[in-house]
This record gives structure tokens, sequence and C-alpha cells, in this order.
């Protein structure tokens, strides 16, 4: 066989191929996906979350009083409150956990066109959040009356019921893993079926490359 010699794939072939093959196709998607469904349940750990919504008020007064507070900037800035060291580590002294897991755990935002924040709180122990949840808006209440001497945000609404989440998607990764050993077995088969075309090129067999 010369170098300039090429192998002549027969597409039928190769789809017949692959059909004999179906029982090792199927084999490696199921494997491939039990591997990822079960690495994902072995790192999967719940996470617990709850919710509340602190409505931001402006003080009231006269017309002939300035007022410089503007409702939407005090918005942003309690929320970046939230975020700092001054909260967590003084939620974290109350409760006895490291000023790290509080600030990781502390999630607010502003619901869009309001002057609304959404403080929501993660945590991976169920018995611990509540408090948490208690001590972060206590904490960022004292704060803003005490401290910033600005009027206190109403409390409109605070979650009691947790909401438990996956910190692994289980599912995505299991379908993710099927699809990677479908990948992984077509591209093997093709190689050996264009092996096989090679071998039989070399005995100038061109009536089948399926053995």
């Amino acid at each position: 066989m010369n170098e300039n010699d090429e192998i002549e794939i027969d597409l039928v072939d190769m789809c017949k191929y692959f059909v004999s093959k179906w029982i090792t196709i199927v084999l490696s998607i199921l494997i491939c996906a039990g591997v990822g469904f079960g690495y994902s349940v072995i790192k999967n750990k719940k996470i617990y979350s709850t919710t509340a919504k602190l409505y931001v008020t402006i003080p009231q007064t006269s017309d002939k009083v300035l007022i410089r507070d503007n409702a939407n900037e005090l918005v942003q800035d309690y929320i970046e409150l939230m975020k700092t060291n001054i909260i967590s580590e003084k939620v974290a002294n109350k409760l006895k956990m490291s000023s790290d897991e509080v600030k990781e755990s502390i999630q607010p935002e502003q619901i869009e066109g309001t002057r609304i924040i959404k403080l929501k709180i993660t945590l991976n122990d169920p018995k611990k959040i509540k408090k948490l949840s208690n001590a972060v808006i206590t904490t960022t209440l004292s704060t803003i009356t005490n401290k910033l001497k600005k009027d206190k945000p109403l409390i409109l609404e605070q979650n009691k019921k947790l909401t438990v989440e996956n910190s692994v998607n289980i599912k995505k990764n299991t379908v993710l893993s099927a699809a990677g050993g479908f990948l992984l077995v077509s591209v093997s088969l093709t190689i050996l079926f264009i092996v096989q075309c090679y071998k039989k090129s070399l005995n100038k067999d061109h009536d089948s490359c399926i053995e």
C-alpha cells in the first residue's frame, strides 16, 4: 500500500458496525452515568436557606428641612453594610461561629424597582440557621440606628420555613457523565472501525470493514 493511498470508509458499514456494538454503547453510558451519579451523591451536601425582607425608610419631615438621604442609595449602603466585618464579627461572637462562615452565609440583594432588601441566609446546619438569620437582622438594625443614626428599616417578613437545596446538581452531573460516556465510546469505536478498514485495505479486501 502506497503512502498516497486513501482508506475508503463506507458510512453504511460504519452505521452497521455501531449498531452491532449497541450493548457496548449502552453499558458505557450507564457506567459513566452511574459514576457521575455516585460521585455527586458523595460530594453533595444539603444547604438550608431562609429569607427576610427589609423595607428601607426615609424620615418624614416638613419641606423646610433638607433631607439628604436617598432611598436607593441607602438600600445599596445597607446591602454593603451586611457584607462587612462589622456585622459578621458581631454575629460570629454571638453564635460562636467563625466570621468567614457568617459572611459567606449572608446574601442580601435589592428587589428591583423597590427600596426593599431581600436577605437570604444559607447554612448547612438547619439548627443554627434561624438563630443566624435573627442575629444578622438584629445586628444590622442595631448598627443602622445606633452607629449610623438612621431610621430603622422595617421587617416586612421573615420566612420561618427553610428551603433545602443541594450543593451539587446531581441530575446535571449524571446527564453530563452519560453524555461523556457516549462521546468516549463513540470516539473509541470510530477509531477501531478505521483501524479495521486500514487492515482490510492492506489485505486488499474492500468488501466490508466489519469483522
